[in-house]
């Protein structure tokens, strides 16, 4: 019913957007067809040749105004596109966020090469900022999304998030728990769904209540990573869905996770199952479980996977 609405409303747009063009443009041709009329020649053909030119540029205006709004009415039709909002609609920015060691200080921050055909790792020592493998991958799933929404139509920006803190009033995706971008939003937005509690190991609600036992602890309801049936790692992460607080007419994807294969699953889960997604809807956030590789994804409700956990600890 909600598609049906929002279906029969851009078509009502398009058309009084239509009439209104038509009207205006007949209009405007008269006034033309007879100035050039009045000034060139007074036989009754010259007189209608003239108005036929001016009708054939108006109408030409008005079917290339037609094309160009039912092209972007189809797109906005598309699940994909409707998820990305203002993403799918104009240029973006894609924000992700590095890692930095001390190089002075290898003992504490090592660097090991991942050689699967070597028992003893090289220690990389040039690099001093790198990229986590989850952000890594999840950062082309989105490009590939926002490419599959736009048809190649927007041009796409991918920044370090700690140069881009003061700017807003853009369309943009952040990519991973500890981009600084990111951060910024779940702690200064009102309503962010769901947000990162103990030093980024659970997830829980946005609105949380926070219980307090007998002994004076407190605990909150959340997820976290957990050794699955098979000893590897079950993996969550978030798909959140925003209005820039500042600037609301602004798409903002958050795309985090709590490891490496709950980012990529999430970003792997937008562009592969956008259309079990709430496109429908302005914001939204979902909670992702990853419970064996990236491409596992799957939605799920908070309520039935979370837990209680101490917030002394």
């Amino acid at each position: 019913m909600d598609n049906l609405k929002f279906y029969l409303k851009k078509i009502s747009t398009f058309f009084e957007n239509f009439l209104t063009r038509m009207s205006t443009g007949i209009l405007i041709g008269f006034v033309v067809g007879m100035i050039l009329f009045l000034t060139l020649q007074k036989d009754v053909s010259g007189f209608f040749l003239l108005l036929l030119g001016a009708f054939v540029g108006v109408f030409a205006e008005i079917f290339v105004d037609f094309g160009q709004k039912a092209f972007q009415t189809i797109r906005l039709i598309n699940p994909l596109s409707r998820v990305l909002g203002t993403v799918s609609e104009e240029d973006s920015w894609i924000y992700i966020s590095a890692w930095r060691r001390q190089l002075d200080d290898l003992e504490h921050s090592k660097l090991y090469r991942n050689d699967p055909k070597r028992l003893s790792q090289p220690i990389i020592v040039g690099s001093q900022y790198v990229y986590g493998k989850g952000d890594a991958i999840a950062l082309s799933y989105v490009y590939q999304a926002i490419e599959k929404s736009t048809k190649g139509k927007t041009r796409i920006t991918v920044e370090d998030s700690e140069q881009m803190l003061d700017y807003w009033n853009r369309s943009i995706i952040c990519i991973g728990a500890h981009n600084s971008k990111t951060r910024e939003i779940l702690a200064k937005f009102q309503n962010t769904y769901f947000r990162f509690e103990l030093n980024y190991s659970i997830i829980v609600e946005a609105n949380a209540e926070i219980k307090s036992n007998k002994s004076g602890l407190n605990f909150v309801k959340g997820v976290n990573r957990s050794i699955g049936r098979d000893s590897s790692d079950i993996d969550y992460a978030v798909i959140l869905k925003l209005k820039d607080e500042y600037h609301p007419n602004k798409t903002i994807i958050v795309i985090a996770g709590l490891g490496d294969d709950g980012t990529a699953g999430a970003a792997y889960y937008l562009l592969n199952n956008y259309r079990n997604l709430p496109f429908e809807e302005e914001t939204f956030g979902v909670l992702i479980e990853v419970p064996s590789g990236y491409e596992s994804a799957r939605k799920v409700d908070f309520h039935q996977v979370s837990k209680l956990f101490d917030l002394s600890v």
